[in-house]
């Protein structure tokens, strides 16, 4: 607590209540009057959630709060934990107590900053002991302002830039992103900078999704690595299971097998150990929620940005999803062995442009592969520095249903079509496809150049713009049916027919989101492993299954090995009479068609 001692305590800052209580009060009552926490938990009164006055009291995670106080925090937390009350308690007594000081609280919306000045600030200083209030007098109370006789000050407002603040809260900024975006940008280009350079900022909220500046704030925070300067932010997390309030008797609910496997998540990754209360209390509250609780309740800092009124995925799925992530057997290239007349796996040690392999291909086994193709789309048009998209491939065992290798790249698009061919030969012959969009073309080609057999074929004009038929090689992936084939990756998903080890991909998956009705990656992030799975499970639904030249594959220059249903819809295959695709629809055609 050096941040708060240095504000509270600091010599240069002594307000005369000090010398008036040495005259007046005993010897304890002074040497408790020094101590901030001491008046922090006797001096104030707050309105309890039933209605009733009480005196204020630390919670458990506000101690912690404290105890890691650097001079920029910022708060990721479920609801009603009391960091608010706790704020203006802690702006009001250090205004209080120390003289000159400025403390500004900022509010998403006027009715907010009104609700906080009057309930929690005015309320606490007008049951302050009457000692006290003679002590420091309120000179002006009145629009949202409080200023002392010592000449220090707290207001509450929707925006302030005037004048510099030493302590400087701003609450539920990430509702301000979502809703408010003007505002929000002005909270940051003029309140955050009005702050002095060692003034204590408090930027507390619950999750509005995975974009917007609060989400990015806390990204940068809680991935920061090294020492914190005064200008970085310090991360902290409060889930809902730190207030001790949130239990409920075990015999209201019964807990499914998902339940459980969940909490196990939960107590693994954060090292909590939840009790049956708790747990209990947790279900109640989902049943009555729903997708929301994961926002409004988050257990972890990532399910928080994953409501699934914004993500598209289940992030409980997800989450089992992710004990399952390992370190891959190997990461190679495929080479082509011309003697042999076959592609070959060679080892590499990189992380781009390799195949990450957790299965090597087995006997009598079917396979799909699929490929993503990148084309150059930045992840964020407003900081290029993010990067462009990739190529993503992945190859899917057609029995198991596991992703059994992937393949992460931004190089030339002909050597990663390649690679795409000479693992889908390894792969005991898979059946294969690229995405059929302009870059994909050249995709294509190399297989058909290789004679490949086994390219899928569009038939049944499932993935056409047009209602007939079509002989067209490869995957199109357009306006049409986007949304329907994501849709039948979340049923693969939901109903845990698919086994990823692939950490990257759970991570693309939780950051895929609905932005304004379209189904993408969050602003900052990229989608090529979704789609790439989206390919995957359209080539296992439609390619048949059981043919006869599936052969076991060579093993002997295999850099390592593991040894591995798969619910599936039948129908398409290859051809020997290839059409080109070059008549890629634009989606203004779309539309037009549509209409």
């Amino acid at each position: 607590m050096v941040a708060v001692s240095s504000h509270l305590n600091s010599p240069t800052r002594d307000q005369t209540i000090a010398s008036e209580a040495r005259q007046t009060e005993s010897e304890p009552i002074r040497l408790a009057m020094a101590d901030p926490y001491w008046r922090l938990e006797h001096l104030y009164w707050v309105v309890d959630d039933d209605g009733h006055p009480q005196r204020f009291t630390l919670r458990p995670a506000i101690r912690d709060l404290l105890a890691e106080l650097h001079w920029r925090n910022i708060i990721l937390k479920a609801r009603q934990l009391g960091f608010t009350t706790f704020i203006a308690i802690y702006f009001l007594d250090s205004c209080l107590f120390t003289s000159d000081l400025r403390a500004g609280i900022v509010a998403h919306k006027l009715e907010a900053a009104q609700v906080i000045y009057r309930d929690k600030i005015l309320y606490a200083y007008d049951h302050l002991p009457a000692s006290i209030r003679r002590w420091v007098t309120a000179i002006k109370r009145d629009g949202g302002e409080l200023l002392l006789s010592n000449n220090s000050g707290l207001r509450v407002d929707t925006s302030m830039r005037s004048g510099t603040l030493q302590l400087l809260h701003v609450s539920e900024y990430g509702a301000m992103c979502a809703h408010y975006p003007d505002k929000a940008r002005e909270v940051k280009t003029g309140t955050l900078e009005a702050a002095h350079e060692e003034a204590i900022v408090f930027i507390e909220s619950t999750a509005e999704g995975a974009s917007g500046d609060f989400f990015e704030m806390c990204e940068a925070a809680r991935k920061h690595v090294g020492p914190l300067s005064r200008f970085d932010y310090r991360f902290h997390f409060v889930p809902w299971y730190r207030n001790p309030a949130y239990v409920l008797d075990p015999q209201f609910a019964q807990l499914t097998g998902a339940d459980d496997a969940y909490f196990a998540v939960v107590e693994r990754e954060a090292n909590v150990s939840l009790s049956p209360q708790q747990r209990t209390w947790y279900v109640k509250k989902r049943a009555t929620l729903g997708p929301d609780m994961l926002r409004e309740y988050p257990s972890l800092p990532r399910e928080a940005f994953q409501a699934t009124n914004f993500s598209i995925f289940d992030a409980a799925v997800l989450d089992v999803m992710q004990t399952r992530c390992c370190e891959p057997l190997s990461t190679v290239q495929f080479a082509m062995d011309d003697a042999r007349g076959r592609p070959i796996p060679v080892r590499v040690d990189r992380r781009l442009s390799v195949w990450k392999i957790w299965e090597w291909p087995q006997v009598n086994r079917d396979y799909v592969v699929y490929g993503d193709v990148m084309e150059g789309l930045l992840a964020d048009p407003d900081q290029p520095e993010k990067g462009t998209d990739f190529h993503a491939g992945g190859i899917l065992c057609r029995q198991t249903g596991e992703v059994v290798a992937t393949y992460h790249s931004q190089q030339d698009t002909v050597e990663y079509a390649r690679q795409l061919l000479w693992a889908a030969m390894y792969y005991n012959n898979a059946w294969a496809s690229p995405e059929v969009n302009s870059c994909g073309l050249a995709v294509l080609d190399e297989f058909k150049r290789a004679s490949y057999p086994h390219i899928y074929q569009r038939k049944n004009g499932q993935d056409e713009y047009a209602e007939q038929p079509t002989d067209k090689l490869g995957l199109k992936i357009g306006p049409l049916n986007r949304k329907p084939y994501i849709e039948a990756l979340r049923t693969v998903l939901k109903a845990g027919q698919l086994t990823i080890k692939d950490a990257e991909i759970i991570a693309e998956l939780r950051a895929f989101v609905n932005k304004g009705g379209k189904w993408q990656a969050a602003t900052g992030h990229h989608d090529d492993f979704v789609m790439m799975l989206v390919g995957l499970v359209q080539l296992h639904q439609q390619c048949s299954m059981g043919r006869a030249d599936i052969q076991q594959t060579d093993t002997a220059d295999r850099p390592g090995q593991r040894s591995g249903g798969f619910a599936r819809a039948s129908v398409a295959g290859a051809t020997d009479g290839w059409e080109d695709d070059d008549d890629i629809d634009s989606e203004e055609d779309v539309e037009s068609f549509g209409a």
